[in-house]
């Protein structure tokens, strides 16, 4: 018996969509199978609804429970807080940086989820369930500057099946010294030299 010559595609929403090279978690696509051959092969439409996480990054006052804070004075002692509503999900903190609003932006966790200065903000902390990360530092900002704000991606893996293995938490190798040029001052700005 003859095989038949079978492709394999992954579309946009529906069995005709347009073909997709790359999808998002939680896009809705259709995997199609199609086989040119006068052989009939049984053919069965499988549809998989993940629900997306609500995923939150939120600054607490003292300890990773503690009140969310919207302002902060340099020096305080806060916990940064990243979390998904989802325990299908794991989560992978990456791509940080420290903006001051004026054009100085400084990566302060690298795209492998790893810290790049100790002193700025170091490895998060990985909850048991992978779904929560944190980790503590003190309040700072750049010299001569009024305030700065923080972006950070996120990276979410399926759980289930070991989708997570190598994905989080991250394998940071430990810096013996301090890593990166930040220049602590007096007054407890931190800036670039």
């Amino acid at each position: 018996m003859p095989m038949p010559l079978c492709t394999y595609t992954i579309r946009k929403d529906e069995i005709d969509g347009e073909i997709l090279k790359y999808a998002r978690v939680g896009d809705q696509v259709v995997h199609r199978w199609e086989c040119d051959s006068e052989i009939a092969l049984p053919t069965e439409q499988v549809q998989n609804d993940m629900p997306m996480p609500l995923c939150t990054y939120t600054i607490r006052k003292d300890e990773i429970d503690g009140e969310i804070l919207k302002y902060a004075r340099v020096g305080d002692q806060v916990v940064h807080r990243w979390e998904c509503d989802s325990d299908m999900y794991g989560l992978l903190v990456h791509s940080c940086y420290v903006d001051d609003g004026q054009g100085e932006k400084r990566m302060i966790i690298d795209d492998r989820g790893c810290h790049t200065d100790r002193l700025v903000l170091g490895d998060p902390t990985y909850h048991q369930n992978l779904n929560l990360a944190y980790r503590e530092s003190y309040v700072f900002k750049f010299a001569d500057r009024i305030g700065v704000r923080f972006n950070c991606e996120i990276r979410l893996c399926v759980k289930e099946s070991g989708g997570c293995n190598g994905v989080t938490p991250p394998n940071c190798e430990k810096l013996a010294g301090v890593a990166g040029d930040w220049i602590a001052e007096r007054n407890n700005s931190i800036f670039h030299g």
